[in-house]
Formats: structure tokens, sequence, C-alpha cells
């Protein structure tokens, strides 16, 4: 089956100094340009992992001077922020992109967020999942609490995507209430997404993406056992290869974060034109999703 790939957006230049619009915006036309299926952006806000920058804004600024790909977040935090807040930001970012979002959501994995928001993380799993149906109805007209977004009705609502572990409730709620399946190939190993993805297909899942592949094609080859994070920190010859082996399984989607090859991680690295190309050359990427909203 086609692989669709999506880049994740960089947060500064090669210089390390962060982007303006008008250079975030030049990055998202190369990668809509290089025949990508997606424009990416992730949530690791007020960890220290990195200066990052408002994950709303920064792909605002992509919808701006992109038509076709979709633009994805993997994933939102969402009960670092108020749901009214949530809800309004994705129909806004809805409308500007003409429809082509699709929002990962997560309760979020990390204290140092919640802590850094007044907010309780052993209680993220409840108030994240309080926070959904709050943003479902509020983006279907519903009135919650008084609030009342009062969406307008040609704007369908973004898709959801459900960043989970392999296991438990969460990974069966991915298949009866949401579009689609985020693991991460960062944070667990090959042997862990590929597990996931069989009883996610078991459970009826339908999309399944795999997130946060870090890419270096300046990289020496080094075997990739069971128990290794996935990633593309090979020769251009072995990730084709990866990237072939990883839609023989059965995934649909893949998310990468390019590494130049001069910073010491991927939020420190900017995205090369030419670097964009060969990656493209590397495997044929199916085009956007194009699946209709809820």
């Amino acid at each position: 089956m086609a692989l669709r790939i999506g880049i994740g957006l960089p947060f500064t230049d090669g210089a390390g100094d962060p982007h303006d619009a008008a250079s975030l915006g030049e990055r998202a036309r190369w990668i809509e340009e290089a025949g990508f299926s997606g424009i990416w952006m992730g949530d690791a806000s007020f960890r220290g992992l990195a200066t990052w920058p408002d994950p709303w804004l920064w792909m605002a600024a992509a919808a701006a001077v992109t038509s076709r790909v979709e633009l994805g977040f993997a994933a939102l935090q969402l009960p670092l922020r108020h749901p009214v807040d949530n809800a309004q930001r994705l129909m806004t970012l809805q409308t500007l992109s003409d429809g082509r979002l699709s929002a990962g959501v997560a309760p979020g994995s990390t204290a140092a967020g919640f802590e850094a928001m007044g907010e309780s993380f052993e209680g993220r799993f409840a108030k994240f999942q309080a926070d959904m149906t709050t943003i479902r109805a509020l983006n279907h007209g519903e009135e919650v609490n008084g609030a009342d977004l009062s969406p307008w009705p040609v704007v369908p609502q973004p898709r959801f995507l459900l960043a989970a572990w392999a296991g438990g409730k969460m990974l069966e709620r991915a298949v009866t209430e949401y579009d689609g399946w985020l693991c991460s190939a960062g944070r667990t190993t090959v042997k862990t997404i590929v597990e996931g993805l069989k009883r996610y297909r078991d459970l009826g899942g339908e999309r399944a993406l795999v997130a946060s592949c870090s890419a270096d094609l300046t990289a020496r080859d080094v075997p990739m056992g069971d128990d290794d994070p996935f990633s593309l920190r090979c020769s251009p010859e072995e990730a084709a290869d990866r990237l072939a082996w990883i839609a023989d399984q059965g995934f649909d989607d893949i998310l990468i974060n390019i590494r130049d090859g001069r910073s010491p991680g991927p939020f420190d690295s900017d995205l090369e034109h030419d670097k964009l190309l060969e990656l493209r050359s590397l495997y044929e990427p199916a085009a956007a999703y194009t699946k209709a909203a809820r």
C-alpha cells in the first residue's frame, strides 16, 4: 500500500534564529511543492526541550501559504488549555485551511507542562475525556455551559486522531471514537509499534500513523532491532528500505522530523530544500488524506 509522508515544521533557521512568518511559510511551500502529503506540528510545550512556539500560530502560517496538503497536530495536549479555547481555535484553523486540519490529541505524558499551567497531572485522563466532549459539542453548534461558538455550517469539524500507547482502553477509543491512531516512533520501539498496529487493526481501526520519526540521511547505517526506536537516521538507501518496510507493515502515514546534520536535535534543525527533495526521491508518497471530516 502507498504510504503518506508528512513533514514536521522547523522552529529555527540554519543560523539557529527563529523563523518569521515569511521564512516559515517558504518551508511550508517547499513541503507542499515537493509532493509530501502533510505538514505537522507537535506540542511538547513547557517542557524545556526547546523554545517551543505556539503550535496554533505556527500552523496558521503554514495554512496561509498552502492549499493542498493536510495540516496536522501530533499531538495537542488538550488538558493544558481550556476546552472552549481549544474548540474555537480548531474551528478557526479548520476554516483558514479550507477543511484540511487533522487534530491529533492526547492527554499528555509529562508532569512539567501540567505544573506550568496549574493543571492536575493525575487528573489528565478525566479532563481529556471531558474536554473532548465539550470540543465536539461546541464544534457541532451546541451550547456548553453558556459557551456557543455558532460555527459556520459550511465548515466541517476537523478530523480527530488519538495519540495513545499500544495497550489499554485508549487504543480501543481510537477505533470507536476517533478518525485514526497516532503512535510514536521516538518514544517506543519497532516491536511495540508493530504489535500495536496489529491490535488496532484487529479492533477494527482504520487510519494508523507513525509520528515523531527522526530522519538524518547523513548518519551512518546501524542495524535497527526490534527493541530500538524506528527512525530514518541512516543512509538514503537504507531509509528507502525502511520506508518501504513501514508501508508493508500496514501503516498509512509516517510523520518525519528532519535533522539537518549540523544540529544536536530535530528542534534545532532547519528544513533544506535539497534535503526535502532527496527524501522525496526515496519513496513515492501517497497524496494528502481527503476523507471527509466528521
